[in-house]
């Protein structure tokens, strides 16, 4: 028989979920060698992967490894369309001592720690908050004062909330991800006019299909890890609807807050929105102002679309 001291103390081990650092680690130095990650953003990776696997319900887990998978490809294929379409180099500050690592003129270094946590911060807060009244949780063992504090009234309705604001965030990055592989006319969203491709806050339908893709994938694959708290069908498909519902979201606050810039002489938009207008590149304002960056946008609008989907949730608005 196992000693009282001994259980405790493999349970507490446990509690850690130690096979979960490993494999959020694993994530990490792989995606870091085939420069799909940054060293800050694989370090950023690392932190986010074990804080949102380390829990009880591993639904926030496929979401969030779903929307990193999607998000890994549909970034190495942009790139590819991205090189033609939108000018970098001013944009853009390579380490010149990294500069031996790039190879071929679209190929980039990965995302950084602001990329990571932008498109996971919300998702995370949610899982560590769903960990706090999870009763099954060692989190929630070791706030256990806390916690009583709450009736089972509420916190069964705040857990239900928190995986469907979780979803909806993975659901929107990979939305909003995905949308951008479309290759037909753009049109700007707040006027519908033709714009170049590239531009910020500009949609198409393809482009609305892939975004609706993305939800539907991250809802697929979320449906099918552990027990989700609702039908399979019903998950998905709202799932689809909030990719579609980011995207839209995004494409508004890229056409009226952050500045879109084109060369008319090279016929492709410019990465960098402060820059000389006029000039021998006959540089324009097409649509914005410069007011966020595309980090910020992609984090209000996920956010944004997160919060949206808790709170429908918790007030039985939508089930």
């Amino acid at each position: 028989m196992m000693s009282d001291s001994v259980q405790d103390e493999r349970l507490n081990y446990n509690a850690f979920y130690p096979k979960t650092f490993l494999f959020s680690v694993f994530i990490a130095v792989f995606s870091h060698r085939r420069r799909s990650l940054q060293l800050s953003g694989a370090f950023t990776a690392n932190l986010i992967g074990y804080l949102t696997l380390a829990n009880p319900n591993p639904i926030f887990g496929g979401a969030l490894l779903s929307f990193f998978t999607l998000g890994t490809f549909a970034t190495k294929y942009k790139q590819q369309i991205k090189a033609g379409l939108v000018d970098e180099s001013e944009a853009k500050q390579i380490d010149p001592s990294k500069e031996k690592l790039v190879v071929g003129p679209s190929a980039h270094l990965g995302r950084d720690w602001k990329q990571v946590l932008c498109n996971s911060w919300f998702g995370t807060l949610c899982a560590l908050l769903y960990s706090c009244y999870e009763p099954e949780s060692s989190l929630s063992s070791k706030l256990s004062g806390f916690i009583d504090h709450f009736q089972p009234s509420y916190t069964g309705p705040l857990r239900k909330a928190l995986i469907s604001a979780a979803l909806a965030y993975w659901a929107g990055c990979a939305g909003d991800t995905l949308g951008m592989l479309s290759r037909s006319k753009p049109r700007l969203i707040t006027n519908l006019k033709e714009v170049p491709a590239g531009t910020n806050g500009a949609v198409s339908l393809l482009g609305l299909i892939f975004s609706t893709l993305g939800g539907l994938l991250v809802g697929g694959v979320s449906s099918f890890v552990g027990e989700p708290h609702e039908q399979r069908r019903y998950l998905i498909m709202s799932c689809a609807c909030y990719g579609l519902l980011c995207s839209m979201i995004d494409s508004v606050l890229g056409a009226t807050v952050q500045q879109t810039v084109y060369s008319k002489k090279e016929k492709r938009v410019v990465a960098k929105s402060k820059i000389q207008l006029g000039g021998s590149r006959e540089i324009v304002v097409i649509c914005g102002h410069d007011l966020l960056t595309n980090n910020q946008v992609n984090l209000v609008s996920s956010t944004t679309t997160g919060i949206l989907a808790g709170l429908l949730s918790y007030y039985s608005i939508i089930p």
